[in-house]
């Protein structure tokens, strides 16, 4: 009969290793409430010059000439 952590299965290391992966999940879990849709977080370039537009701060033919050059 020892005492000790590495008496006891993993040990020390074992228990390391369980919060590494408690914290890892945890991460996991947060980030996910972040995500929009599934989405990976980011927008496209239409949509960022709809937003613009619809923000005031572009003019209708600069969004019609700009969604035109990324087509």
């Amino acid at each position: 009969m020892g005492y000790g952590y590495m008496d006891h299965g993993f040990g020390f290391f074992g228990m390391g290793l369980f919060w590494i992966l408690v914290i890892v999940a945890l991460a996991f879990t947060v980030g996910s409430f972040f995500k929009k849709d599934g989405q990976t977080g980011s927008i496209s370039a239409e949509e960022i010059v709809k937003n613009r537009f619809a923000r005031g701060e572009i003019s209708k033919e600069e969004m019609d000439q700009l969604l035109h050059d990324l087509k």
